[in-house]
């Protein structure tokens, strides 16, 4: 039986880079896997911190088809992507974009905002209390969140 993903976006691949989680993650979430776009890994997020090979916590699986776009223009080709890959393995595409965020939505594709998701993976011991508080600075400097939620998650603790 495959398991549903959670399918992984740049921007949020980018903000676990930047804030020193991506290197220090563990997944304990034995019912789902945590892909992304091959698409999405090689021209996206490679280039950007010129890693070859992904870590072990996450798989890359391709998407080929092509999704219609109602709204040509608002997203580009590579959220197209883990839209489309979400969509056909009935999995969660996981983001902190708003768009893309409404459009998974308006496809009936599961979504969960790329925060929500990293409080999960903390708080479910995926993130150490100490990698945790090394990289909240950073990680908050490269997503834009209201001020309320920042200082929810400078409050958190296991």
């Amino acid at each position: 039986m495959l398991r549903s993903p959670l399918v992984l976006d740049n921007n949020v691949l980018s903000s676990f880079v930047d804030s020193g989680w991506f290197d220090a993650l563990s997944f304990p979430i034995p019912t789902y896997d945590v892909v992304t776009p091959r698409a999405v890994w090689g021209r996206e997020f490679e280039p950007y911190v010129e890693m070859n090979t992904p870590p072990e916590w996450l798989e890359l699986r391709t998407f080929e088809e092509e999704l219609d776009s109602p709204t040509p223009g608002q997203l580009s080709d590579l959220d197209w992507q883990c839209l489309g890959l979400a969509e056909e393995s009935n999995g969660t595409v996981i983001t902190n974009d708003k768009p893309l965020r409404e459009q998974c939505l308006e496809r009936g594709v599961e979504t969960r905002w790329g925060t929500k998701f990293m409080l999960r993976i903390f708080k479910g011991c995926a993130i150490t209390q100490s990698d945790y508080d090394a990289g909240l600075g950073r990680y908050l400097e490269d997503v834009y969140l209201p001020a309320s939620v920042e200082d929810e998650l400078r409050s958190q603790e296991k």
